[in-house]
């Protein structure tokens, strides 16, 4: 017999021969071209399992487990923290079928592996859970087909190999799929509803910040400017105000750029209740009660939560949409502005 370690993950249901034996002891003399060490490493590594939960060498077999080995191409290794990370938090799982998955994706929580990042992203998570992801995106974001900012939570679909990744894909640059954001904005919209479009890019002075440049400043701008900023088009509409200061609404995208929510917001005057990038001074007036005040100060986070998507199933064309329950803390943020208004 051999493992056939390459693209795929193997899978092998263990007999009553092997009951009781080690993963490894018995991993190791299964293949002569696998050593009982890279066995050991592969296990260390979270890329082996027994019946999708994560073992040790050491750990004896029964008479019908299920050992599942990942391809090491596309599984990152996984430090002892992070493990034991992997066993306290639980994915919102929304939706899941062969070859995606939907997820309800929290606070705080990166998507990915990024620049001044460390510990476990989402897509660790996601990795642990389904075992085989994606790779279209690049092995440090296996599964990763759009992204969400690290304190943004709501609904996320990710792939879990690369037909449906591309399927996936095409639908986000085609527009073709359906995304909608709920928001609570430190001002008050011109209108019921407004669009914001807008050309976006990486603000020159502030390179953590990106940037919003309308028709005329686009235009103003020279050609090497120009090819840097992206076209982008939200459309927001008010769902209720608070105190004539603070406005609930929902957002659709049309385009998903980076920070494209947070960005338009900001260009309409108002910027994200809590978002610590753009938003503006948070002075709230008189008028408000200090309960209300305290609540809204508790917040540390822009309350952006992404409340639906929809897309077309790779692999049945049927058009599937799901929506993401508001996080707690927004939900109780909402219940003392409804309380006090």
């Amino acid at each position: 017999m051999t493992l056939n370690i390459g693209k795929d993950p193997v899978e092998i249901t263990v007999d009553e021969e092997a009951d009781g034996l080690r993963i490894d002891a018995y991993l190791g003399g299964v293949d002569a071209e696998v050593s009982r060490s890279k066995i050991q490493k592969m296990i260390r590594d979270g890329l082996i399992t027994i019946n999708n939960v994560a073992c040790k060498a050491k750990e004896h077999l029964k008479n019908g487990d299920m050992i599942r080995i990942s391809p090491p191409t596309i599984v990152k290794p996984v430090e002892a923290a992070v493990s034991r990370m992997f066993s306290d938090y639980k994915l919102d799982i929304l939706y899941e079928d062969d070859s995606v998955i939907v997820v309800n994706k929290t606070a705080g929580m990166v998507v990915h592996d990024g620049a001044g990042e460390s510990g476990p992203t989402l897509s660790d998570f996601l990795l642990k859970h389904c075992g085989q992801l994606s790779t279209v995106g690049g092995l440090d974001r296996p599964g990763i087909v759009h992204r969400l900012d690290k304190d943004t939570t709501g609904a996320l679909v990710c792939a879990k190999n690369d037909e449906a990744h591309t399927h996936l894909a095409e639908q986000f640059k085609n527009k073709t799929n359906y995304r909608e954001y709920t928001a609570l904005l430190n001002g008050v919209l011109p209108s019921s509803s407004v669009s914001c479009s807008s050309y976006l890019g990486r603000d020159p002075k502030r390179r953590m910040m990106m940037k919003s440049w309308d028709l005329n400043e686009y235009h103003e701008l020279g050609e090497d400017q120009r090819q840097n900023l992206k076209h982008s088009i939200s459309h927001f509409k008010l769902t209720k105000n608070f105190f004539d200061r603070l406005s609930l609404v929902s957002v659709q995208l049309e385009t998903g750029r980076t920070h494209q929510v947070r960005v338009h917001a900001h260009h309409l005057g108002c910027g994200i209740w809590g978002d610590p990038l753009y938003r503006s001074n948070p002075k709230l007036s008189d008028e408000i009660s200090q309960d209300v005040k305290d609540s809204l100060k508790e917040v540390k986070r822009q309350l952006l939560h992404a409340k639906y998507i929809g897309f077309t199933h790779p692999d049945t064309n049927e058009k599937l949409a799901f929506e993401a329950p508001l996080p707690e803390d927004f939900v109780q943020v909402l219940k003392t502005l409804g309380g006090a208004s």
